[in-house]
């Protein structure tokens, strides 16, 4: 599923580019805010600006993901060593 966060930014994303898309004034007025004389080509450096700043957004989401799951694997990996422990234990004072 597709969090909040992530779906607003696409929601936005979609919405500047329609906005921007249907307004030669606007898209004109960026272009020349930047100094670029083809407004469609600053439109696009914009586009591929926020596909990268996505891309990097969702690297570090991934980074700490991976850091997480690595926390949480040598967690269970500990507890599963302990349960054994005292399994063997258990079955030392059985006998």
């Amino acid at each position: 599923m597709l969090k909040e966060k992530y779906s607003l930014v696409w929601f936005l994303i979609g919405a500047f580019t329609l906005v921007m898309s249907v307004s030669k004034e606007l898209m004109d007025f960026f272009s020349g805010l930047i100094g670029v004389d083809y407004a469609p080509s600053a439109f696009f450096a914009l586009l591929i600006a926020c596909s990268y700043l996505l891309m990097l957004s969702m690297s570090v989401s991934i980074s700490n993901l991976k850091r997480n799951n690595k926390a949480l694997a040598q967690e269970v990996g500990l507890t599963k060593l302990k349960l054994e422990e005292l399994e063997k234990k258990l079955n030392k004072a059985e006998e």
